[in-house]
């Protein structure tokens, strides 16, 4: 099995590789992303076929699911701050 994904991978495998590599690169050379974009961009956003990763397809089930409850938690946290940063700026109707 180490022989087959690692010594000598198939030809699926390099295509991939090869499309993602692909295109991660043109992404981070266009000029239309922002610097948050480029900041939070994976090259495994492009892997099509889970070959950079050695998960079993449950196990990678439950690490996305795991990752989307914890952006969940992530936006809840961010949209307080937010409101409380607006709070903080409301001086009530009264002019200084």
């Amino acid at each position: 099995m180490i022989y087959d994904q690692r010594i000598e991978p198939s030809g699926l495998q390099v295509q991939s590789a090869m499309f993602a590599n692909l295109c991660h690169l043109l992404m981070m050379t266009s000029p239309n992303l922002s610097e948050k974009g480029r900041k939070e961009a994976k090259l495994k956003d492009w892997d099509l076929f889970g070959t950079f990763e050695n998960l079993t397809a449950s196990e990678r089930q439950k690490k996305r699911e795991e990752e989307e409850q914890e952006n969940k938690v992530q936006n809840i946290k961010k949209s307080f701050r937010d409101l409380m940063d607006m709070e903080k700026g409301k001086k009530n109707g009264k002019q200084q």
